[in-house]
Formats: structure tokens, C-alpha cells, sequence
């Protein structure tokens, strides 16, 4: 499978999504360099570097046809469009992120010109489909964008489409919780991820959600993921330095454990968020970057995150399972493969199956992927 128009540096590839049956596929490609907007345009020039696209495919039978090339509606030279993608359940929701975008507005459908005060704020992108054509919905920025954020290196989706998460890693206020003060640029790269949420046709930003040990370089919503029906969301934090080791306990301000990570875990009832556990591994250890990747099963009661730098980059993978609303440690995944010594870097990525039986994880060093 190749994109419509292959062109040197595109990085077909670089975010992937499939629908649950399997039939759409969507890939962005964060180097494609053409000049084209929204669905469908001309891919001939190649005048705008790393602007980036998507690309959708569908399979009838045992074919794969291309059924979209996609684009930004304010295409900009390194906006980096298709970073990551996601999709609905049925195929015909599609959200595509632009974490190198560079619009100075917030919130729904907002200008689009670009400012340069505002380079790599971010952007993400929805698109839906009825039938074979598909169309932009929805043109999404930060409530509080600021330069460098870098929103949208991170999306999710519910199975049906109607919430949306986008990490935003890069973010620099020290708000801690649900819906706090954006407006404070205090702390380089705390991170944050944003829900949002669609009735109809339109959408709206649902949660502002922050660590509750809000600290610099924490990097929150580096990696995300949403439960089938968008009421879990999970959020890795590889920069987070706490020395805790215990799920929800410790001394979550002790920052004596540098890149140790975690992730958080949110939950929805009704419209309203809030933080439901702070996930440490058992063996907490420096420069092991626990949340670099995450996973989550559809119901949201399995959780696997990614510490792909554990033990001098050998790594190891963390599944955490839920049972009310209390979550608790399996035992930690390494590899089990011959091990190479140091590099292997197991846990760079990570998957879970609908029923969290299976685990993969992805052993960036040795190029595979193993399942538990």
C-alpha cells in the first residue's frame, strides 16, 4: 500500500488507524509536501514542505481501493498534518492531528490564518464521511494555545465518534485537575490533554484535564487512549519524576526520580471529568519514561503502558486492570525474545485486543512485536 503520490521524506505511515471491521484504513504521511486543502485536491505541487495528508482506504471483498486523499483547509509548511490519526468504530469519523500547525485561534472552527507567534500551537482535524465522500467537520485548537504546545501529537476517538481527546504535550500552564487556569505559562512542558465532545455536527470542548502533581517537563498526553464508549481515558506522562510506587499513594511532589513516568487515568460521568487513579510502576526507576505509550481495552478496565527505556533501555510494558473502581498492578512484561543486552527498547509502542486477553508490545531495538 502506497500513498497517490509517494514523495521523498513523506513518512506514509507515521500514524495509522483502523476501523473495527477492519474495512477503512486511515495513514497519514507527515512529510507529504503538497500545496492542496481539504478532500481531494491537487497533489501535483509539491511547493509546502512537511504540510503533511492523510489517506483513506477502504477493502471490498479482498481489494483495497483509496477512497480520500486528505488535507489541512489551511495547509502550512511543516504543520506536520497526519502525526496521528484515529477513527471511529464504523470508519466514518476520522480525526487527524497537526502538532507543527500554527494558528493563533481557540476552540471550534476558528481563524485559520497562520501566526508566527504562535508556531507548533497545533491543530487537529475532523473529517466524516457519508457514504464515499468525505468532508471536514471541524477545525479544533487548545482553549489556551501557546507556541511549542504542540496539540494534536496525540488524538483519540470513541467507538462512535462523538469524543474526541488530543494531547497537548508540550503545554506550559501549572493547572492541576479538571477545567483549571490555562492562562498561566509557568511550567515548560507540563502537558495537558483536551476532551471534546460532538452533538450533531458540533463539537465542543468538553475538559481541560492536567496531572494532579502538575510539574515541568511531564510531558502529559504524550500517548492517549479512550474506552469504547469515551467515558475512559488514559494519559502517559514519560517525563513525570515522583519516586511513588504505589498506585494513587506516595508523595506525588517528590521529584527526585527523573523521566521515572506514569500515566493517568480519567474518568466521565455524565459531561463531568475527573482523575481516577495516578498509575506508578512497582518498581519505579529513573530515565525508564513509563508512559511513553498507552493502551486501553474497549470496557476501560485494562490499562498498558510503555516504559520503553526501563532497566538501560532494555524496557518493559505495565498492565493495570480495573475492578470497580480500584486498579491495581499485573505483573511487569519483558521481553522474551533472546535479549540483545541494552537498546532493545521494549514497550515503544503497545496494543491492546477488545477483551484485554492479549497484549502486544513493540521492541522498537529488535524491530518485532511480542504478545502476552
Amino acid at each position: 500500500m502506497k500513498a497517490s503520490n509517494p514523495g521523498n521524506g513523506a513518512h506514509f505511515g507515521n500514524g495509522v488507524a483502523l476501523a473495527n471491521d477492519g474495512n477503512t484504513l486511515l495513514v497519514g504521511a507527515t512529510g507529504e509536501q503538497s500545496n492542496a486543502t481539504g478532500v481531494g485536491g491537487n497533489q501535483a505541487d509539491t511547493s509546502v514542505a512537511q504540510a503533511g495528508a492523510a489517506y483513506v482506504f477502504t477493502r471490498t471483498g479482498t481489494t483495497w481501493t483509496q477512497q480520500a486523499y486528505l488535507k489541512a483547509s489551511n495547509t502550512q509548511v511543516q504543520a506536520q498534518f497526519g502525526w496521528r490519526v484515529a477513527l471511529s468504530g464504523d470508519g466514518t469519523t476520522a480525526v487527524v492531528g497537526s502538532p507543527g500547525e500554527s494558528g493563533a485561534s481557540n476552540g471550534i472552527n476558528g481563524t485559520q490564518t497562520p501566526d508566527n507567534n504562535y508556531g507548533s500551537s497545533g491543530a487537529a482535524y475532523v473529517f466524516t464521511r457519508s457514504g464515499a465522500p468525505w468532508s471536514q467537520q471541524a477545525y479544533v485548537k487548545a482553549s489556551n494555545p501557546n507556541s511549542n504546545a504542540v496539540f494534536g501529537n496525540a488524538v483519540a476517538l470513541s467507538a462512535d465518534g462523538n469524543t474526541m481527546a488530543i494531547g497537548s504535550p508540550q503545554e506550559f500552564s501549572n493547572a492541576t485537575g479538571i477545567n483549571g487556569n490555562g492562562a498561566d505559562t509557568s511550567l515548560a512542558y507540563a502537558g495537558a490533554v483536551y476532551t471534546f465532545a460532538r452533538s450533531g455536527t458540533t463539537w465542543t470542548q468538553q475538559a481541560y484535564v492536567k496531572a494532579s502533581n502538575t510539574k515541568d517537563y511531564e510531558y502529559l498526553g504524550c500517548a492517549i487512549a479512550l474506552s469504547s464508549d469515551g467515558n475512559t481515558l488514559v494519559a502517559g506522562s514519560y517525563g513525570e519524576n515522583s519516586n511513588s510506587t504505589v498506585i494513587n499513594g506516595g508523595n506525588p511532589a517528590d521529584t527526585s526520580v527523573t523521566e521515572a513516568g506514569a500515566a493517568f487515568v480519567f474518568t466521565r460521568s455524565g459531561t463531568t471529568w475527573s482523575q481516577q487513579a495516578y498509575l506508578k510502576a512497582s518498581d519505579t526507576a529513573a530515565n525508564s519514561q513509563l508512559g511513553w505509550s498507552v493502551a486501553i481495552s474497549t470496557s476501560g478496565d485494562s490499562v498498558l503502558v510503555g516504559a520503553p527505556k526501563f532497566s538501560s533501555q532494555k524496557g518493559a510494558g505495565y498492565n493495570f486492570t480495573r475492578s470497580g473502581t480500584t486498579w491495581t498492578q499485573k505483573p511487569r512484561l519483558g521481553t522474551i525474545l533472546a535479549p540483545t543486552g541494552k537498546n532493545e527498547l521494549f514497550g515503544y509502542s503497545v496494543a491492546l485486543a477488545s477483551s484485554p486477553v492479549t497484549n502486544a508490545v513493540g521492541v522498537l531495538g529488535l524491530e518485532t512485536i511480542e504478545t502476552f
